[in-house]
């Protein structure tokens, strides 16, 4: 489990270099901050390539690696509550953005505010349940025609669950115990181990650069070797 990897590895840094220890609380907000940090760089990586398409660097190559990374948090098609009260669909407590919304089975059209008049006023190409279109308001959705209150559903990037390791007190010292309720191990793609990893150090006060961490991770991996034969 990667949440237990990254935990063993900043700690084999920091007591390496006398930097003392992190409680389980400490590492566990250092992960989620670290985490999040990551997750922002693949939609700003995404973002960017689908700008950049033409551009010399590879697309493909940049959108295969962002979507792998990004797959994980997409969500399915999920219905959205009307609220009476507000005329609003209420967007899903764990959005990060919306990919599109769906009514019926057909995807609505999102409005630029500044054309939102031009739209409703248009007898041609306003709204309709044929051709309906949605503005957000705060994350959340306003669906014309007004007449619209159901049967709306999104489809959208959720932000990452924060990671959480779990432990129980064992002989005054905080063993590994994913079996606790509550464990959640980090959603980032594996290749970002070492990052996290020198962003968890940084939040922690220990400024390390990742080329030093691989080799940090030898010597841990040499010695924890040398511990199983000597047992």
């Amino acid at each position: 489990m990667m949440i237990n990897d990254v935990r063993n590895m900043v700690d084999f840094v920091l007591n390496k270099e006398s930097r003392g220890y992190i409680t389980p609380l400490q590492f566990n907000t250092f992960a989620k901050q670290a985490q999040q940090e990551i997750v922002d760089d693949y939609f700003y990586d995404y973002n960017k390539a689908i700008v950049g398409r033409n551009s010399r660097i590879s697309y493909k190559d940049i959108l295969k690696k962002t979507k792998e990374n990004m797959d994980v948090f997409i969500v399915p098609p999920t219905n959205l509550t009307y609220n009476n009260t507000t005329g609003l669909f209420v967007s899903p407590s764990d959005l990060y953005t919306t990919i599109s919304l769906t009514y019926n089975g057909s995807e609505i059209e999102e409005l630029q505010r500044d054309k939102l008049s031009y739209f409703l006023t248009n007898s041609v190409a306003g709204p309709s349940v044929f051709y309906p279109g949605y503005v957000k308001y705060d994350e959340n959705y306003k669906v014309f025609p007004e007449t619209i209150i159901s049967n709306v559903k999104v489809v959208y990037f959720r932000n990452p669950k924060d990671p959480n390791w779990t432990y129980e007190m064992i002989g005054g010292n905080a063993i590994f115990n994913p079996s606790k309720q509550g464990f959640q191990d980090l959603e980032i793609g594996y290749d970002d181990k070492f990052e996290i990893i020198a962003k968890i150090l940084k939040y922690a006060g220990l400024n390390i650069r990742e080329t030093e961490i691989v080799q940090a991770a030898v010597a841990f991996e040499n010695q924890d070797h040398a511990d199983q034969k000597s047992q």
